[in-house]
């Protein structure tokens, strides 16, 4: 998984697609969120990491995808996790994200309050920061594109060992809960961008006439595919030899590639080496008959029936029956 996790968060750091995509997902589809909405904020935390002797450490994790969404209404900062296979642990991974990023948020305000003043004796002085200031909102989504369903827990409290806590206690335990969306349980008509055709192609890669069919329905938008987007259905299907289909399809007006050719292309070659691979199967299966039938012939002492089978169809099918081979 590991190229495609690599390749799909290369994609969605595109403004414009992590703008549709965070559009299809929290929005219903409503165009709500644009490009020129989003800025770039650091994805790692070691600032906050030090070692026992109190120096900085190399980053210990970074965020796959990270935009702050900046609006005349506030900000909230909005994060991507690209999942190929279910995590046991990854309420407590996206838990621990969001809680450095505040963290790096209540620092920068400390340091900008030691720097200028400003604090009132008590409780600010004691905090560090203002009775009035608020920090900016986390929404950590983990986008699984993997087979199948989640699998792992969505919530931190199913990663705790509840045994010997009663009703009483549990309602005082802190909870975290994980959105998990499902690439493949999405409706493809609330994006616009290629996310469109890579969530439609994403539903049907367990058929191939049914990818097939989808790129013929949708053959407009299939004709004319932006490279990226090509490249990124080609990984997450796992299909390296449309890559070969590539340039002999683009269309050199347009720009674009026509990906419905690409697919039929791919498809009569799969389907080319498949009869090939069938005839050798069925020689391979010929020659071993045949070679049964001759070692019962030996056997049995049958030379001139051998030297008759040998030069002669009819006879070899006679021989077959009478052995039952």
């Amino acid at each position: 998984m590991g190229k495609q996790d690599d390749e799909l968060r290369w994609y969605l750091n595109k403004d414009y697609i992590f703008a549709d995509l965070c559009n299809g997902v929290l929005y219903n589809g409503k165009k709500v969120i644009f490009p020129h909405n989003l800025a770039e904020v650091q994805k790692n935390y070691q600032e906050s990491l030090q070692d026992r002797r109190g120096r900085k450490s190399a980053p210990r994790r970074e965020r796959d995808i990270a935009r702050l969404l900046c609006r005349e209404e506030g900000f909230v900062l909005i994060a991507i996790e690209n999942q190929g296979e279910s995590h046991l642990c990854m309420p407590l991974r996206c838990l621990e994200y969001d809680v450095e990023d505040l963290l790096k948020q209540l620092r920068r305000m400390k340091r900008h309050y030691k720097k200028v003043g400003g604090l009132k004796p008590g409780i600010e002085y004691l905090s560090g920061i203002k009775v009035t200031d608020r920090f900016i909102p986390t929404i950590t989504l983990v986008l699984f594109h993997g087979t199948g369903k989640w699998t792992a827990a969505t919530r931190l409290q199913e990663l705790l060992d509840l045994t010997g806590t009663d009703e009483t206690l549990r309602k005082f335990l802190m909870d975290y809960h994980l959105h998990v969306v499902e690439l493949t349980m999405l409706d493809e008509m609330k994006f616009e961008t290629g996310l469109r055709e890579l969530i439609g192609m994403m539903k049907r890669r367990d058929s191939k006439k049914d990818m097939q069919i989808y790129c013929r329905e949708n053959a407009e938008r299939f004709k004319n595919m932006d490279d990226d987007t090509y490249d990124l259905i080609c990984t997450m299907l796992h299909i390296r030899t449309l890559n070969v289909q590539k340039e002999k399809c683009r269309d050199r007006q347009a720009g674009g590639i026509n990906m419905c050719k690409a697919f039929d292309d791919w498809a009569k070659e799969e389907r080319e080496k498949g009869e090939k691979r069938g005839e050798k199967r069925g020689e391979r299966q010929a020659e071993k008959r045949f070679g049964t039938l001759i070692d019962r012939l030996m056997k049995d002492g049958r030379i001139d029936d051998v030297k008759k089978a040998a030069t002669c169809l009819s006879v070899r099918k006679r021989l077959y029956q009478e052995y039952k081979i």
